[in-house]
């Protein structure tokens, strides 16, 4: 099974886990970026989410968190740009997978409206390519600053081969 394909059946997974514990959810972050199509130097580890939940729903992610060991949610964000997104760190956790041994890992974040601007796919919103590039850049990561270097790169060599390859001439 190609790595794509791969990562499409995680989302599933993890769209029928979250389904009934939202009132809305969306993919974001490097997983947004690969359901795009966009050029990533590696596939996503994980998969993160915003997620719009009433304060019952946000406790029951906060046990997974916490049963793994994980308070990482507990921490107030800090940077003053991202503040304006997120109240809150994420919580990380697996998800278990019914009849198997797999685990996935998500991030998830509480949001009282989506900070992206998305594309829906299959009933799952997906954020957009520059809605999650703004916020990667808001983040300042080294991970983030090559994800983009990457991105930028190859579409500057997809932009050259097309234009080799293109016939039409150029008019001003």
């Amino acid at each position: 099974m190609e790595e794509r394909e791969k990562f499409f059946n995680k989302i599933t997974k993890v769209h029928r886990f979250v389904l009934d514990k939202v009132e809305a959810y969306m993919v974001v972050g490097s997983g947004a970026l690969y359901a795009c199509g966009i050029p990533l130097a590696r596939a996503p580890h994980d998969i993160d989410l915003e997620v719009i939940c009433s304060d019952a729903q946000w406790k029951v992610f906060e046990a997974l968190a916490e049963s793994e060991g994980n308070d990482f949610h507990k921490n107030k964000e800090k940077d003053c740009a991202l503040k304006n997104f997120f109240e809150n760190k994420p919580c990380i956790f697996n998800i278990k997978v019914k009849g198997s041994d797999e685990k996935i890992l998500v991030n998830i974040w509480r949001v009282k409206k989506f900070n992206h601007s998305y594309l829906c796919n299959y009933s799952i919103k997906f954020a957009t390519v520059e809605s999650t590039l703004k916020i990667k850049m808001l983040y300042g990561r080294k991970k983030d600053w090559r994800d983009l270097t990457y991105i930028i790169k190859n579409l500057t060599l997809l932009a050259e081969q097309c234009d080799k390859e293109s016939d039409f001439e150029e008019v001003y």
